[in-house]
């Protein structure tokens, strides 16, 4: 419940301007005037991030993009395990054995030499732990599923770049912050919040449609470990930051609390041609996820 109020309560704060019965008056905001959001990574705990990448992933053939991502986050992929079957903690509380288990149907850590894939393979959910114990660890302990909930913005900082994982956070949160303002062709309202920064403005596609984004600052991860195989296997800090685009709908459509015009695959597209280096991201869409690895 706890990540159900917070995204509830930073939409009553950001949009509460716009309840005011003087509409308000939109100015573009220079882009050297917006920063990244300080964010800090989550420190309590190991977390499925260090399991999932402690050696070079090698995905499936058929693996998706946000497969992909999905498995450098430690989570399954939704044909493993359906939406609202994963705890709000699970990337804070799984052992290695559950990560393991939970992307084993299109993700394996590589083995022997680089070249040598022999000893690979992608098997259904069931195995090692067994089904049980896995669904209840990924069950226990909350309702909001964290690949429904949050879209998450990863980046494979390279070692000789970044000093330390403080250092790679704060690198991967800029780099978001570069692909939202080098794609948002206005950007006309930033609001920092005590858990997430909130933006609005406008892109195109095709032609001008209105966006707004949260930047949290909560429900970030980092670890030390390997990008994966096919980007080159290379010693990184993986980070994590969440991010989610809203769809205006219903009432918050309708008062003009939520004007965001685009859906999760627009989005995407639209925010992929400035993805920046040695990056990938999804954006949550029930269980059709859209993303680009």
């Amino acid at each position: 419940m706890f990540v159900k109020r917070l995204i509830a309560s930073a939409i009553v704060v950001a949009s509460v301007s716009g309840c005011a019965s003087t509409p308000e008056v939109e100015r573009p905001i220079p882009t050297s005037q917006i920063r990244a959001p300080e964010v800090s990574y989550y420190k309590e705990s190991v977390s499925s991030l260090h399991y999932a990448n402690a050696k070079p992933l090698v995905f499936a053939p058929d693996a998706t993009a946000s497969d992909k991502v999905f498995s450098v986050l430690g989570l399954p992929t939704f044909k493993a395990v359906s939406a609202k079957g994963v705890s709000a903690t699970f990337m804070e509380q799984a052992i290695k054995e559950q990560v393991e288990q939970a992307i084993s149907p299109v993700a394996r850590q590589q083995s022997g030499s680089p070249g040598d894939l022999s000893r690979l393979s992608f098997t259904a959910l069931g195995g090692g732990l067994g089904a049980a114990g896995l669904a209840f660890s990924m069950l226990d302990g909350g309702v909001r599923d964290p690949r429904t909930t949050f879209g998450y913005f990863v980046c494979f900082e390279r070692k000789p770049v970044a000093s330390s994982l403080t250092e790679a956070t704060h690198i991967c949160s800029t780099k978001l912050n570069k692909m939202l303002t080098d794609t948002m062709v206005e950007t006309t309202k930033v609001r920092d919040m005590d858990y997430a920064q909130y933006r609005k403005g406008y892109v195109i596609d095709g032609q001008r449609k209105a966006v707004e984004f949260y930047l949290w600052k909560v429900r970030v991860y980092a670890a030390e470990g390997f990008a994966p195989a096919d980007r080159g296997g290379y010693a990184s800090w993986i980070v994590a930051v969440p991010f989610s685009h809203v769809q205006a709908s219903g009432v918050g459509k309708w008062t003009g609390a939520e004007v965001g015009e685009l859906d999760a695959a627009a989005t995407v597209e639209v925010l992929s041609k400035n993805r920046p280096a040695d990056t990938a991201f999804y954006l949550p869409d029930g269980e059709s996820p859209a993303a680009v690895y």
